[in-house]
């Protein structure tokens, strides 16, 4: 499903890489997302799983990227976090007596794959490290 998780992720990467010199916290972070510190935790989980960012528990822990921002493509991230359902699906069981009830599913299915093919194929071409120098450092 389309939804604000991976904008909200690439940001939390970029600050990782803007601040690459220091461990920040979810704390930190959540205020830069305006978001609260235990979304960002979860996002952070999945970053861990997948590799992306390391973590380190304690009163001087934090995160931290694990690559390079030129490492790291916008895809790793979008895998890493994504559910991989561009469109949700109706549940429902279709009605038989209808062609075109039978077969809505497996052409929606179709098309969210080519959608999320297409996605990936997008961002596999960005890096975090295009991102950044995006940022303005000035107000």
């Amino acid at each position: 499903m389309i939804e604000t998780k991976f904008a909200v992720t690439t940001h939390l990467m970029t600050a990782l890489a803007y601040n690459s010199d220091k461990w920040m916290s979810s704390e930190e972070l959540s205020k830069s997302l305006r978001t609260n510190p235990s979304f960002i935790r979860k996002l952070i989980g999945s970053l861990v799983k997948a590799g992306l960012v390391r973590s380190q528990r304690g009163k001087t822990g934090g995160v931290q990227l694990n690559l390079a921002a030129t490492e790291i493509r916008l895809s790793q991230i979008y895998e890493a976090i994504s559910e991989k359902n561009l469109i949700l699906l109706p549940q429902k069981e279709p009605f038989y007596e209808c062609p075109v009830s039978r077969s809505m599913s497996q052409i929606m299915g179709r098309i969210s794959q080519n959608m999320e093919e297409a996605v990936l194929e997008s961002l596999q071409s960005i890096h975090l490290s295009d991102v950044l120098k995006q940022v303005s450092p000035s107000s």
